[in-house]
């Protein structure tokens, strides 16, 4: 009975220790800079906002000829601020993964956001660029329009713009989100 008391009592000493710890720290996974979009390809097409309607007041499209696809929500008040959110399967990324946050239990990495100008800024939003935490996609991509490599879609304070299948959108705060296969980027 000596024994199992000592080896309860050495057993919950350990447990307790280890909840001091320090938890590990996971480092970002490293992009290759040639991979993220730093400006529109000096030709490119600005594509017609109509052509991207979804019909219910947002405008969606598909990143070139990529597994991305991105939506861009109008708001309408600084209550509701104008947004962009860019999105992919899991299954097709090439990049390594993105360390969630301790509150994030659903699937982080894969779902970017990027809020409107001004309007951002006066509801609060400090974090004008971010992944968010999502458990599930924002849209449907199934019957979204390609926006072809070499053009970009503005709406309001956002504009968009596709490199191969890679999407750059930017607002008019110079605030950016990058979100491809192989790349991602906040700034």
């Amino acid at each position: 009975m000596r024994k199992f008391a000592l080896g309860f009592l050495v057993a919950g000493a350990v447990l307790a220790l280890a909840g001091c710890s320090t938890p590990e720290v996971q480092p970002t996974s490293t992009i290759d800079p040639a991979l993220i979009p730093t400006s529109a390809p000096a030709n490119v097409v600005d594509a017609n906002p109509a052509d991207y309607d979804d019909g219910f007041g947002e405008w969606i499209f598909k990143v070139g000829d990529g597994p991305t696809w991105c939506t861009i929500s109008p708001g309408t008040t600084a209550s509701d601020p104008q947004f962009v959110t860019c999105e992919q399967n899991e299954a097709s990324v090439a990049y390594d993964p993105v360390p969630a946050p301790a509150d994030c239990s659903a699937s982080y990495g894969y779902q970017i956001r990027l809020w409107g100008g001004k309007d951002a800024v006066a509801f609060g939003n400090t974090k004008q660029a971010q992944f968010t935490c999502a458990s599930s996609s924002y849209s449907d991509p199934s019957q979204a329009k390609v926006l072809p490599s070499g053009s970009q879609l503005t709406v309001g304070d956002i504009t968009c713009f596709v490199v191969d299948v890679t999407a750059r959108c930017d607002n008019q705060n110079k605030n950016f989100i990058v979100l491809g296969p192989r790349a991602w980027a906040l700034g």
